[in-house]
């Protein structure tokens, strides 16, 4: 599209424009880019690598140190504590993917379950000295609940522009829903969250 349209002005002769610098990335890609920024970032420099990388479409490294929070209940040690704890939550927790933030904001979603937040309290108590490293207290749990909350219409807005719903008006909409989403948050959270400017 932006090439047909690059000709279309050149023809005319209205302007040099060029459609690699001005095409429209796939926004399924810039979400996971700026979420994978939000969670994984520990500073305002990370945050400005993030940015470079995304403007030259690059991969970022993930750093999984919040991901690590709940690393507890997947139990990869132990099959068998594995199998207790799918068995007292009713589910297993899934992985976290490195490549798309939303498989950790499923597990997230999953961990908050009443049902799965009891199992993971239960496998804190029978297993701790395996796993006090990742005890979560009830600040990490307050923590990630507003993840949660946060991350929750940048699940809604990849899933609203995916595959042939990805219109440009569609794209467009729910890019100002999510940054409208992101200021009010800011202003929320302005005093817990020391590297936004």
């Amino acid at each position: 599209m932006c090439r047909f349209i690059a000709s279309g002005l050149q023809e005319r002769g209205i302007v040099d424009w060029d459609p690699v610098h001005h095409r429209v990335r796939c926004q399924g890609h810039v979400i996971n880019l700026a979420v994978q920024a939000f969670l994984f970032s520990k500073d305002r420099e990370a945050v400005d690598e993030a940015l470079r990388q995304a403007e030259q479409d690059e991969t970022i490294d993930i750093d999984d140190s919040l991901a690590n929070c709940i690393k507890s209940a997947k139990a990869a040690a132990s099959e068998r504590r594995y199998n207790w704890f799918k068995g007292v939550a009713g589910q297993a927790l899934g992985l976290d993917n490195e490549t798309r933030w939303n498989s950790w904001y499923l597990m997230l979603v999953t961990a908050l379950k009443s049902n799965v937040r009891t199992a993971l309290h239960q496998y804190v108590d029978n297993w701790y000295t395996v796993v006090k490293e990742d005890y979560l207290s009830p600040d990490d749990w307050q923590t990630l609940e507003e993840t949660a909350t946060f991350l929750q219409p940048f699940y809604r807005a990849t899933l609203e522009t995916e595959g042939d719903k990805a219109t440009l008006d569609r794209t467009l909409y729910t890019m100002d829903i999510l940054v409208r989403h992101f200021r009010r948050s800011k202003v929320k959270h302005k005093d817990r969250i020391p590297y936004i400017s």
